[in-house]
């Protein structure tokens, strides 16, 4: 039994099926990422681009396969499609805080302040149903992002 590319993508549960697929699925993103064919540098990317795509068809609420394909484009010199499966993912992923502050975290570090800031305040905006604890996190690490890139 292999990689299933025909499923709906679903929320993770606390099955052994569900781990087992993703990691099906990030042997097969390796693999490609291996160059077995010894494809040339733009066609391999769209090659490792493509099977990101599939993988995400099927595996949407998995918030480490996102941050793994925005890293990967990140690794590659493509910082504005990194940016967009940041926001892809948020969009995806709307409860899960890590994958905006992983954004935020990205768009700060190539000095792209206003995204950064506008990716916490649109988090603080969806803060309201989330739970007491998260909020609190939320608003620390809003806080941490301020004081770094406006002083105290």
């Amino acid at each position: 039994e292999g990689v299933k590319g025909k499923v709906l993508a679903a929320p993770p549960t606390n099955k052994v099926k569900d781990y087992q697929q993703q990691k099906l699925w990030s042997r097969l993103v390796a693999f490609e990422k291996s160059n077995p064919l010894k494809l040339e540098a733009d066609s391999l990317l769209a090659r490792v681009e493509l099977v990101y795509s599939q993988c995400l068809l099927c595996l949407r609420h998995y918030p480490e396969v996102w941050y793994e394909y925005a890293t990967w484009h990140a690794e590659n010199d493509r910082q504005q499609q990194a940016s967009e499966v940041f926001k892809e993912a948020c969009k995806a992923l709307p409860t899960c805080t890590i994958l905006f502050f992983a954004a935020a975290d990205f768009e700060a570090a190539h000095d792209h302040i206003e995204e950064a800031k506008a990716i916490y305040e649109d988090l603080l905006l969806r803060a309201e149903g989330l739970e007491l604890h998260t909020q609190g996190q939320i608003w620390i690490q809003y806080m941490r992002f301020l004081r770094r890139t406006e002083g105290p």
